[in-house]
């Protein structure tokens, strides 16, 4: 019964200790000091423009702060034991009030302790602050707009030997740069720029990626503060790197009046070659030479003739000019002669007449023609031996009178007939004038020479058809 009682009056005598020991340190002796460190500033009355309020609204122009001094701010405080959980870093705000500041400048801003709601501000006393101001830079902020043809392009190091590089028609493919930020900072911008290394292993069409470049009055490359936000820094470029070469260029000779470029000795070409640029791929392909014209053999009339044709070199291929050049070459003479036993002499004095118009009446003038033929070897020694037999080789003049819908007498144009061979069907001639004439009438009866006795009847009429007459 005894021990009972002891330990009720015991535990009556802890609460009553613990109860007393709470009065104390809540009512008897509240005040206690602690330190709150590293609190931030924050720049109060603006309309802020960006997430950490340096951007703002004042007088209808656009202000940003682009120094300060100070960014936290340390409180040594004297409150109640109950007030200490209630104050940190992050309840308590420092508060600089940028409101009054109306204009770029330097400013001297006080920094004022805003305590959380929950928390009497009678009852802290600030012993101590760190900061009591902050000491800050406004400047007007701006936005600069480069368009992409103002961007320059560097070409630093060099290509290859037996290469080279088309920067004089290099192009930038990129958006405008906008910049924004502190005026006094864009100001400092003098130009923008990219660099491609000409060094590279890249050959051909170029299209590669860039970087833009900043740079100040003094061709220093520009690094931007964080107070400067910047679109479009990238582009594309585009140019040629071409490779480089001298090769031989040469003309293809067409077939073409009883010929082939087996008929012919080429005895030069001038110029012999030609130095061009162009794909590495195309270049690497012309070890054998370059094909830069084509001649038709069907026009060539003579024996032996120097031909002049336009330089036309393939696609992606453009011409050099060498280093001793006043300019460049385009044009090459080509100097060709048929082989012996490729042409023969002869006279034809059989004619045909093709395509006559309806209504008209056509013959030739010249009873013959005196040309000369040409083929293979071959051939042509086949067509004098059946001559020098006294043999006909079937050698016709066939002329196409499509063109000819007038009255009168005319030359024979020189697209306007060709040679047949009945024996040698690949003999054929040039082409050119034909010394030979014909008359085309508006009759269907033939024109006779006066006092001439008729001859029978249709005999003449059925070889004067519209349609087309022999006359030989």
């Amino acid at each position: 019964m005894f021990k009972g009682r002891k330990i009720v009056t015991l535990l009556i005598a802890l609460v009553g200790a613990v109860l007393l020991w709470l009065y104390v340190v809540t009512t008897v002796a509240p005040e206690s000091t602690i330190r709150v460190n590293n609190i931030p500033i924050s720049l109060d009355g603006s309309s802020a423009l960006d997430d950490h309020n340096l951007i703002y609204l004042s007088n209808e122009q656009t202000l940003i702060i682009t120094e300060q001094d100070a960014t936290r701010v340390n409180l040594e405080l004297s409150t109640s034991r109950m007030n200490v959980s209630k104050l940190n870093a992050e309840s308590i705000r420092i508060s600089a009030d940028v409101s009054r500041i109306k204009s770029p400048g330097d400013y001297e801003v006080e920094c004022k302790v805003v305590l959380p709601d929950t928390v009497r501000t009678s009852s802290v006393d600030i012993l101590r602050k760190s900061r009591e101001s902050i000491n800050i830079h406004v400047s007007r902020y701006e936005t600069r707009v480069f368009e992409s043809d103002e961007v320059e392009i560097r070409f630093p190091g060099s290509v290859k030997d037996n290469y080279i590089a088309e920067i004089g028609s290099a192009s930038l493919s990129a958006e405008d740069i906008q910049v924004s930020g502190p005026a006094e900072e864009l100001e400092t911008i003098a130009k923008i720029y990219t660099v491609f290394d000409l060094s590279t292993d890249m050959q051909g069409e170029i299209e590669e990626p860039v970087t833009l470049y900043f740079e100040d009055t003094d061709g220093n490359q520009l690094t931007l503060s964080d107070n400067c936000t910047v679109s479009g820094t990238t582009g594309i470029l585009s140019f040629n790197i071409y490779k480089e070469a001298k090769v031989k260029i040469y003309a293809e000779l067409i077939p073409g009046g009883g010929t082939t470029s087996e008929d012919y000795d080429i005895l030069s070409y001038s110029p012999e070659t030609l130095r061009v640029k162009g794909l590495p791929e195309v270049i690497d392909g012309m070890t054998e030479g370059c094909c830069v014209g084509q001649i038709d053999l069907a026009q060539i009339d003579n024996i032996k003739e120097t031909v002049t044709i336009p330089i036309k070199l393939p696609d992606n291929v453009y011409a050099v000019k060498e280093d001793d050049a006043n300019k460049l070459a385009t044009e090459m003479k080509v100097t060709i002669k048929l082989k012996e036993d490729r042409s023969d002499y002869v006279t034809i004095d059989h004619f045909k007449l093709l395509n006559i118009s309806d209504g008209y009446y056509a013959a030739m003038n010249s009873k013959e023609a005196k040309l000369i033929v040409r083929g293979s070897e071959e051939d042509i020694r086949a067509l004098k031996e059946m001559k020098k037999n006294g043999q006909d080789p079937g050698l016709t003049i066939v002329v196409d009178l499509a063109k000819y819908d007038a009255t009168g007498s005319f030359s024979v144009g020189a697209d306007d007939w060709t040679v047949e061979c009945k024996a040698f069907p690949e003999i054929g001639a040039a082409k050119g004038s034909l010394d030979a004439a014909l008359s085309v009438m508006q009759s269907r009866a033939p024109i006779e020479p006066e006092e001439t006795t008729p001859e029978p009847a249709g005999s003449e009429e059925e070889d004067n058809e519209p349609g087309g007459s022999d006359d030989g």
